[in-house]
């Protein structure tokens, strides 16, 4: 049986609209349309986030969102009251792995990620995202509207990131830079900045003293990050 491009999910805090596979805009769009007029009315109001399986042009992002828009659903980021838990709240979870291309990992709570992620992978949590390993996949923190959600890696390069309904790309290819980084969203934006010990927001918990120990090497001056593109 053929994969559906377009699949919707159901979840107390909206609707998430999964795409499958490489399909491009078009095809997107007319299964998204398909799905749509099977359903016309019964969605109307709901709160919805597009959680696609590879990195969304903002013009892409923006037609389909429209598209949702039409047929009376909201984007969750235009809600005046959205339900999110606050990020000390959430569960920490522990994984211990490496996600390569075409692979996924979803999870409720902030997700501590022991591994890599590789390009053509994606990584969701509805909490913060810290990976202890190379980001080169998609991440997406706070999926179901957590605008608190943070991402911090110890090699930042992705191919997208996502806060909440959030998208940014890398301006460019991106060289290694050799000290974690975190991306937070400030302004309706996503900035990503070098981490230093003792920044993150307040809302999120520090790790334990034994990770957080300094350890004996030479001192990295982080440079300006040129920042990623809505």
């Amino acid at each position: 049986m053929a994969q559906e491009v377009v699949t919707i999910k159901g979840t107390r805090q909206g609707l998430v609209i999964q795409f499958k596979g490489e399909s491009d805009l078009e095809e997107i769009k007319e299964a998204l349309k398909a799905k749509l007029e099977e359903a016309r009315g019964f969605f109307r109001g709901a709160r919805f986030i597009l959680s696609p399986s590879r990195p969304l042009t903002t013009g892409e992002a923006s037609e389909l969102e429209e598209l949702c828009r039409h047929y009376g659903l909201l984007p969750a980021r235009e809600t005046a009251t959205p339900s999110v838990r606050p990020a000390s709240k959430l569960p920490t979870i522990l994984k211990e792995l490496t996600l390569r291309s075409g692979q996924e990992l979803t999870v409720e709570g902030d997700l501590v990620l022991l591994g890599n992620v590789h390009r053509g992978a994606i990584v969701r949590a509805s909490g913060s995202i810290f990976i202890l390993g190379r980001l080169k996949g998609t991440a997406h923190a706070g999926y179901r509207g957590n605008t608190s959600a943070i991402i911090l890696a110890l090699e930042m390069q992705p191919s997208q990131l996502r806060i909440a309904s959030t998208v940014a790309v890398p301006p460019g290819p991106e060289e290694v830079r050799p000290y974690p980084e975190i991306a937070r969203l400030s302004s309706g934006r996503i900035v990503v900045e070098p981490y230093r010990k003792g920044v993150l927001p307040q809302n999120i918990k520090r790790p334990s003293p034994v990770w957080a120990r300094e350890r004996k090497r030479p001192y990295l001056t982080p440079r300006p990050h040129p920042q990623y593109v809505p």
